[in-house]
């Protein structure tokens, strides 16, 4: 499928010895902009993961709505969904 690569690869791919999983990641910031998630979706990801450090966010809405985007995507694409944070 086309995908235009202008922010660089946004899949990883992570074998166990018996199979391959392909992980969309996404840092902090990137699942609220919906280029990086739709390019994630033309590599056909096998779960949504967001790494954030929300300390600096400490007070707002952010770390929470960051959480409900992860959500909203992965009920969307019918994807699991990990989010790692420090808050």
């Amino acid at each position: 499928s086309f995908a235009p690569r202008w922010f660089g690869a946004s899949t990883l791919e992570v074998a166990d010895g018996t199979s391959v999983r392909r992980i969309g990641l996404f840092v902090c910031w990137e699942i609220g902009v919906v280029w990086c998630v739709l390019q994630s979706m033309f590599e056909r990801p096998d779960v949504l993961v967001v790494a954030a450090n929300g300390a600096w966010l400490d007070g707002t809405n952010g770390p929470r709505a960051q959480a409900q985007m992860l959500t909203l995507w992965g009920a969307l694409f019918a994807l699991p969904t990990v989010l790692a944070t420090n808050t």
